[in-house]
């Protein structure tokens, strides 16, 4: 995962849960302003319900006094009885419930039966013939106040019953939003020290990790690696400086290479000044001699030309040396592996021509025409395929092919089966003066790996003693021409199928 997608992942989770927090507590907000508004209501209606409760009272007194001859003016009465039909209208029209309509129209029911108590009082106290009995008008008046004060208790119960249902609402909406903004606290804290300890993890570790490396790397250590195994940006970065130091510890030795070329070259040109005269002149002594002695001077004769085989063998490796330490030009031309492998064997087995080994090669079908130089690309595989042939097995391979990991590579394989190479030598073996054969210069597979790397290519051995020797030359494939048209004409093609 990239390093973006970390921390948006990280920063997301925390919002999230702020969000979580925040959604919580508007909803008890809401929920707290509907209860209070709610208990506001019933506050109102019970406030209503008291002041209906004391004008019916009112009303029933009013009454109680018309019978006793002590009531006020009608005018008491009209204002009264207005009143408390405002105070029913007000009821009803602020009512939420159906229980609540129901606990009204009953007051209304007891407000009606009041009201028409109250008019066959009036009747009778104008009318002889509609007198109504007091005696039982003011029992009728005492069970009306009982009825009003029946239905206002159950009324006023019904509001409190809604006054505590909303409060407890609210206490429990609040008690949630506490808890809720708790467990955010505590987990905005958690996620804070994880991002604290993430982002440690994820970029003041790994920025270390690589400023010490780079430091190292400053300071000359090429072998200093970056190891990281995040599978982001740094893994990608740490990659990237690993190769590029590689790169430098690959330059860095080939600039030493070159410098010991350059100081081998200067040895050599020394020594070729100083020593291939003398030689010319030792060995043309000693054919003069050998053509003065006579038959019977068999052993004398042995000697002179053991000394002229001397002198020829200094002479290949001065030779040997000259080649090594003077600069080589590429001259690439259109080459094709089948050939280059053919001449290669033709100049091997013309050396070796007593030897039993058994030669195999291996083409794979339908290779490229390449560019390289061909008489250097030959003569470093021919040291190469010398080396297999005097390895002491009885069989040699070579096999040309593409990379298997890379098409753009062309891979030349040379094994033999031989008593293989020790491991003292192994790691060194391309270095000039480095061989394991008795009579060997050491000077043919430097000179081969300097004719590879000049070709942008890569030289390397396995081999383990009695097992045999593999050598594996890697050079990118750099086509002529006109393959290199063919070859893109055939991938345009390949991509529209």
């Amino acid at each position: 995962m990239k390093i973006r997608s970390k921390l948006l992942l990280s920063f997301g989770s925390m919002l999230a849960v702020v969000l979580a927090a925040g959604i919580v507590s508007v909803w008890a907000a809401v929920r707290w302003r509907q209860a209070a508004g709610e208990f506001s209501l019933m506050r109102n209606q019970s406030q209503r319900a008291e002041r209906l409760r004391v004008d019916m009272y009112r009303l029933v007194t009013y009454g109680l006094d018309q019978l006793s001859g002590t009531a006020d003016s009608p005018e008491t009465y009209r204002q009264l009885r207005l009143r408390v039909q405002q105070h029913l209208d007000e009821l009803k029209r602020h009512a939420r419930t159906e229980t609540e309509l129901d606990h009204i129209e009953g007051l209304s029911q007891t407000e009606y039966e009041l009201e028409w108590t109250m008019q066959r009082i009036f009747r009778s106290m104008h009318d002889t013939a509609a007198r109504f009995d007091p005696v039982s008008a003011r029992s009728r008046l005492r069970e009306i106040a009982d009825e009003v004060t029946d239905d206002l208790a159950v009324l006023s119960q019904y509001y409190q019953a809604k006054v505590d249902d909303r409060v407890a609402e609210a206490s429990r909406a609040g008690t949630l939003a506490m808890y809720v903004i708790q467990a955010a606290v505590i987990i905005a804290l958690g996620q804070l020290l994880a991002v604290l300890y993430l982002s440690r993890r994820w970029l003041m570790h790994p920025i270390e990790t690589v400023n010490r490396t780079l430091h190292r790397v400053s300071r000359g250590d090429l072998t200093a690696r970056i190891s990281i195994q995040s599978h982001d940006e740094w893994e990608t970065l740490a990659a990237a400086v690993n190769e590029m130091a590689g790169s430098l510890e690959r330059l860095q030795q080939q600039v030493r290479s070159q410098e010991r070329m350059a100081a081998l070259g200067e040895v050599v040109a020394y020594a070729a000044h100083n020593i291939r005269n003398p030689l010319a002149g030792i060995r043309a002594a000693t054919q003069v001699l050998l053509s003065d002695i006579g038959p019977s001077q068999s052993d004398t004769r042995e000697v002179l030309e053991e000394i002229i085989a001397t002198v020829d063998r200094m002479e290949v490796w001065m030779n040997g040396l000259l080649n090594l330490a003077r600069p080589m030009q590429l001259d690439r031309r259109p080459t094709r592996p089948a050939d280059l492998v053919e001449g290669v064997l033709t100049e091997v087995a013309g050396r070796c021509r007593d030897s039993r080994i058994q030669w195999r090669t291996e083409l794979a079908p339908e290779l490229p025409v390449v560019m390289l130089d061909p008489a250097l690309m030959e003569q470093a595989l021919a040291a190469v395929v010398t080396n297999a042939f005097e390895s002491g097995g009885d069989q040699v391979t070579l096999k040309v092919d593409h990379a298997a990991d890379s098409p753009e590579q062309l891979v030349i394989t040379v094994q033999d089966n031989g008593r293989g190479i020790s491991e003292r030598v192994r790691d060194k073996l391309f270095r000039a003066f480095v061989t394991d054969k008795p009579h060997g210069t050491g000077l043919g597979l430097a000179q081969a790996r300097k004719i590879i790397e000049l070709h942008e290519g890569s030289i390397e051995l396995q081999s383990a003693p009695g097992r045999g020797t593999t050598v594996t030359i890697k050079l990118p494939l750099i086509l002529a021409p006109e393959h290199a048209d063919s070859a893109s004409d055939r991938r345009e093609q390949e991509k529209k199928q």
